[in-house]
Parts: C-alpha cells; sequence; structure tokens
C-alpha cells in the first residue's frame, strides 16, 4: 500500500491534554459516539496539596487512556514495535495499513512544526493517522509551535530520529510508564453503546458530593491512600467534583504573588468540562431523558459562557500578570461555582424523578 489516511476530527470536545483529544479525535468522526461520551466526562480532578492548578478530567485510575466500547485498543512495550522487521517505521505503516491509529511518545526536537523543533529535546506523545511512500512521510497530530492543536507531516527518518530520540533510562516507572508504550485504536464501526443515565446520575452525586470515583472500581483499582490518574502511578491525595473550586480559588490566590505558576490549560479543562456538560444537557433534552422545559440547557449555556470568559482572562495574566485581573478572576469562578452547584442539583432531581 503506497498511501492511507485515518479519518480524523480537528476540533474534538476536548484538547485541553492530548490524552483526551487524540481518542476523541477518532471518535468524533462518527455519530455511534455520542451515546458514549455523554456518558463520560462528567468528573473533575486534581490535587490537593501544591500551588498549580492541576485540574483535569477524572478517567479510568487502572488504564492511562479513554476506554471506550467503540475502541480496539492495543498497548505494547515500544522497544518490541521497534524491533519488527524494518522498525517502527514499518511498523506504524503496517499499523496505519490495518486501520489502527497509532500513538508514540517522541523527541519533538527532530518534529517539525514543533515548539521544541530544533531548539530543545522535548518528548511528547504523538498521533499518527497517515502515511504517504511517496512523499516518505506520516501524517501526524498535536499542537504546533503556535499551540493550535492541529495536523502536520514528518519525515519518515525524521520520525525514526524523534521515536529513538526518546530517553527511556529518564523513565521513572513508579511515577508514569507512558513513554515506554505503544498505543494502537481502531475504530469499531460494527460496535454500538447507549447512553447511560443510571451511570451519569451516579457520576452527578459523586461530583456534587466531591466523592471519589475510584470507591467504585474496587474490583481493579484500590483506591486507599489516594488515587492514580492518567498513568500517573504515583499515589497523591486528590480532591474530586465540587470541591475542585476551593483548590482553584486557593490557586488564583498564590498567582496574585507567584504569576509563574499560572497554566492557561487548567482553565481550559475547566472551560472543557463546562463545554461537555453542555453537549450532555442537550443530548438529554433531545433523546427524551430530560424535560427541556427545566431550563437547564440555557443555563449550562450561560456556565460555559462565563467559563470561556475566565479561560481568556486566565490566558491574558498568563501573558501579562496583573492583581486586578486575578481578583475579577476569582469573582468569576466563584459565580460559576455557584450557578453550576445549583444547575447541577436540578439536574440530578430531574433523572431521580425519571
Amino acid at each position: 500500500m503506497a498511501a492511507k489516511t485515518l479519518p480524523i476530527h480537528l476540533q474534538p470536545p476536548i484538547t485541553g491534554y492530548l490524552h483526551h483529544a487524540y481518542s476523541l479525535s477518532i471518535l468524533a468522526n462518527h455519530q455511534a459516539y455520542l451515546p458514549w461520551f455523554c456518558s463520560q466526562y462528567i468528573q473533575l480532578i486534581a490535587p490537593r496539596q501544591g500551588v498549580e492548578g492541576g485540574l483535569n478530567f477524572y478517567i479510568h485510575p487502572v488504564h492511562p487512556l479513554v476506554l471506550s466500547p467503540l475502541l480496539d485498543i492495543q498497548w505494547m512495550n515500544r522497544e518490541i514495535a521497534a524491533r519488527t522487521r524494518g522498525g517502527i517505521v514499518a511498523f506504524v505503516k503496517d499499523a496505519l495499513a490495518a486501520a489502527y491509529y497509532v500513538e508514540v511518545f517522541a523527541d519533538e526536537f527532530y518534529i517539525p512544526h514543533r515548539k521544541s523543533y530544533q531548539r530543545a529535546h522535548f518528548v511528547h506523545d504523538v498521533l499518527v493517522f497517515g502515511f504517504d511512500d511517496k512523499m516518505g512521510s506520516f501524517d501526524i497530530i498535536g499542537f504546533d509551535e503556535r499551540g493550535n492543536y492541529t495536523t502536520s507531516k514528518i519525515g519518515f527518518s525524521a520520525f525514526e530520529k524523534a521515536f529513538n530520540g526518546v530517553d527511556l533510562s529518564a523513565v521513572d516507572s513508579r511515577v508514569s510508564n507512558w513513554p515506554t508504550k505503544v498505543w494502537l485504536a481502531k475504530y469499531l464501526a460494527g460496535a454500538g453503546c447507549d447512553f447511560d443515565p443510571i451511570c451519569v446520575l451516579e457520576q452527578l452525586r459523586d461530583y456534587l458530593s466531591g466523592s471519589n470515583p475510584a470507591a467504585r472500581l474496587r474490583l481493579l483499582h484500590n483506591p486507599a491512600g489516594g488515587d492514580a490518574n492518567v498513568g500517573i502511578r504515583r499515589r497523591v491525595e486528590n480532591i474530586y467534583g465540587v470541591q475542585v473550586y476551593k483548590k482553584l480559588d486557593f490557586h488564583l490566590g498564590v498567582l496574585l504573588h507567584n504569576p509563574r505558576f499560572c497554566n492557561p490549560t487548567t482553565w481550559r479543562i475547566l472551560w472543557e468540562h463546562k463545554k461537555c456538560m453542555g453537549m450532555r444537557i442537550r443530548f438529554m433534552e433531545d433523546s427524551g431523558y430530560l424535560d427541556s422545559s427545566c431550563g437547564l440547557r440555557g443555563e449550562y449555556r450561560k456556565i460555559k459562557e462565563s467559563a470561556a470568559v475566565l479561560h481568556r482572562m486566565m490566558f491574558k495574566f498568563a501573558c501579562r500578570p496583573a492583581a486586578s485581573l486575578g481578583l475579577r478572576a476569582a469573582l468569576r469562578l466563584r459565580e460559576i461555582a455557584g450557578r453550576e452547584s445549583a444547575a447541577l442539583e436540578r439536574l440530578v432531581a430531574g433523572l431521580g424523578r425519571g
């Protein structure tokens, strides 16, 4: 096969972190993913300690990336992939030819259109979704030098250098084993997944109570003493759901004196969470799971818009810190927290009656 390009969605609902964006860039090409998606991405997580925000969506504590019945997901040691006949380039091409997307960790020093290209060695995850033998290149997606989530090309030789440039001796497996793996994912066109209102209701209650969702996964994971999240093996004490607002409020207070700790990604995740909640409410109303007369769609639209403003404020703060901006951000954060808690209490009551 001289060329192969798999479908890729450039605007998945979450791009704040690539471990969410990559799976959703595969799934969002297909409307069949919506019932599954709207049953997920409810809980938020943040470390209890530390001055940084660290906000993220909560996902399965054992499996480091998204689990979906719509994807055939395979993990393997990167050294095994590299030792196949023809090396990593042939391995990736063969996987793509079989309709598997490939995610690897690579040194962005060798990847064109990356911020670190030819400037600094920086290991990050890359999703490969196509190849062209005539051009001698792979199609990849990720954050470009301007921070945009977009596609680009990389030559076979440069890709091999980027892959081999990862220093595995520097990987602390007690913290994370991501860089040691190669991730393959294939969309299962014949698979299906129904919307799960019971699961949604459980997650919403956990969100409002700030409960650790890992307690529901005791057969697979021991939640005692903290929780490991998103491929991070080290046990840390975390907070969940509406409790993250207290941490973010504290974080904003820290930023007034130490603006260098500002990370716009935290605020993007908060905004994307409200977008996802809005999508979920719209889906539930359109599918008959929620009475459209309850007004929650309009209320969450306002919450999402306010979170978008907060994200822009904090992006501006990261570029040019100002105490007045930080104080206004804190007021907006508290407004979002109050409005969301009230809206979700109404949502839980509505679903509970169903």
